[in-house]
């Protein structure tokens, strides 16, 4: 994994100090939401970040965080998307959008770009981090507003 941008850099920072909590709305930083486990062990947190570097098409920072987790454990990293934006994520389909391994520890972090969309799409998006063991972590449902 290449280090990441200083921006990029800042909100990992400002990520790791917010409190672990259901998805929020966008802020400054973006869309952010604690990851629980749903089987197995482990937690983190989600941040996706919209900016207008797409001019008129979405493009988002997003990072993931993981810790208390199994040592040296390869997680996919998926995502569901809703188009009907009011905070529940009914979508079924899980589309891989990273990997994220593990340290010695049992922590990790993947920072990507995701894009798409036009300016204005407003959308619902969930993320899962699954394992071969059988671990799956979960984040809430965010609500995402292409900028």
């Amino acid at each position: 994994m290449k280090a990441p941008e200083p921006a990029v850099a800042g909100l990992i920072g400002v990520a790791m100090l917010a409190p672990a909590t259901t998805a929020t709305a966008d802020s400054p930083w973006g869309a952010q939401s604690a990851i629980i486990a749903v089987s197995g062990t482990g937690s983190g947190l989600v941040v996706i970040a919209p900016n207008s570097s797409g001019q008129g098409d979405f493009r988002a920072h997003v990072i993931v965080n993981v810790h208390n987790t199994a040592p040296d454990t390869l997680f996919s990293v998926t995502r569901a998307v809703d188009f009907t934006p009011d905070g529940v994520c009914t979508g079924t389909q899980f589309d891989q959008v990273a990997t994220l391994q593990t340290s010695s520890a049992g922590a990790g972090a993947v920072n990507f770009e995701r894009s798409g969309a036009p300016s204005g799409t407003v959308f619902d998006v969930v993320l899962r981090l699954s394992s071969q063991d059988g671990t799956d972590l979960q984040s809430g449902c965010l609500t995402i507003t292409v900028k």
